[in-house]
């Protein structure tokens, strides 16, 4: 890269500038580099960042899962990793790494912040809504359900906050 004006110095500068503002996947970069660059030179910078430590798929899926792993379900962000472009093991190393071992008090957590959207409610509208709520953040059917039932039942209601 000796001059400034050649296509890799160029590809390397626009990475880096898009690496100062967030971090991003190896398939997320290449997007944002391919806009602007050649393939060839966009996959020369990017095997370039990742072997200097630069770019790291595993990295940014620990981080991404610690971030969200209280909103949202294991199904839910193993899709979200997939569709930035990370690998189903690194994907899987993450998760093992970082979701809670109890999803059912995160899920009964997450309905008790939101009770307020379901008083009042016919109970197959509020059954509906808190099942589908649940399931866009990506818990597993049998989970829903078990809670739903709980708040449809009133016990969600019974549980004081410092007990969780």
């Amino acid at each position: 890269m000796a001059g400034e004006n050649n296509p890799q110095s160029k590809a390397v500068q626009a990475a880096m500038r898009a690496l100062s503002q967030r971090s991003y996947t190896v398939q997320k970069l290449g997007k944002v580099l391919h806009r602007r660059h050649e393939p060839e030179v966009v996959q020369q910078v990017l095997d370039d960042l990742v072997e200097r430590g630069f770019l790291d798929d595993a990295a940014y899926a620990r981080d991404f899962v610690a971030q969200h792993a209280g909103e949202r379900g294991e199904r839910r962000l193993a899709s979200d990793l997939r569709r930035r472009g990370v690998a189903g093991d690194v994907i899987r190393a993450a998760l093992a790494d970082a979701v809670p071992d109890d999803e059912a008090r995160t899920v009964q957590d997450l309905l008790r912040r939101n009770l307020h959207r379901y008083r009042g409610l016919d109970p197959i509208k509020a059954r509906r809504r808190a099942s589908g709520f649940l399931a866009r953040r990506g818990y597993p059917p049998d989970l829903i359900r078990q809670a739903v039932e709980r708040l449809l039942d009133g016990s969600l209601e019974d549980v004081v906050e410092d007990d969780v």
